[in-house]
């Protein structure tokens, strides 16, 4: 029997309900993604509806996640960057921050 479940983290008191349907299509992907940028590590989910962001942070629709980089070579985080906007197109952002990625839904 096969497990097709995704291969993830999620740090302790990150929400992951009421995300959009397209942004839990991602977390799908993910460990397919990191696998393609050359990334073994397991991707770790540090924030959804949860944390201090801006006001009007996407973050608080179910729109946003952000993905832990500490626990990467400091060389293959722009690899996996690319890795994500090329996974992801359009209609999301992928933002490499000091600590963080951040990806949201963001069509317009």
């Amino acid at each position: 029997m096969t497990n097709n479940a995704p291969r993830y983290a999620v740090k302790v008191g990150v929400c992951l309900h009421g995300l959009h349907p397209r942004l839990e299509a991602v977390i799908w992907q993910l460990d397919d993604i990191y696998a393609s940028a050359g990334i073994s590590n397991m991707p770790t989910i540090t924030s959804g509806r949860d944390g201090d962001h801006s006001t009007n942070s996407l973050h608080y629709l179910g729109r946003a996640l952000d993905l832990r980089t500490r626990d990467l070579p400091s060389w293959k985080v722009g690899p996996l960057v690319a890795a994500l906007k090329l996974a992801l197109g359009d209609d999301f952002d992928v933002v490499l921050e000091k600590d963080h990625i951040h990806l949201e839904l963001d069509p317009d």
